[in-house]
């Protein structure tokens, strides 16, 4: 799943944030925590994210989003090291 909206910063709606990095970051951060106990009783597996090339490269207009998955990227890469 994922969302985005088009604006300038100065004039990007808060709620439009805050709904953007719920959906695009924050999803993958709770779903991780569920199954990381899980994965540990299984002993082992494998999770996967898929970030677009918003993890990579910015874009103007798209903060939340283009920060969103930075933050997969970067989350990704932190559970790893876990």
């Amino acid at each position: 799943a994922g969302i985005q909206h088009v604006a300038p910063v100065e004039e990007f709606p808060i709620e439009k944030w805050d709904a953007i990095i719920a959906i695009n970051l924050s999803s993958a951060f709770h779903t991780i925590a569920a199954a990381i106990p899980l994965m540990r009783e299984a002993g082992g597996g494998r999770i996967v994210n898929i970030a677009s090339a918003h993890g990579l490269v910015a874009s103007p207009f798209k903060s939340a989003y283009v920060a969103a998955k930075h933050g997969i990227i970067g989350l990704t890469k932190t559970v790893a090291l876990e």
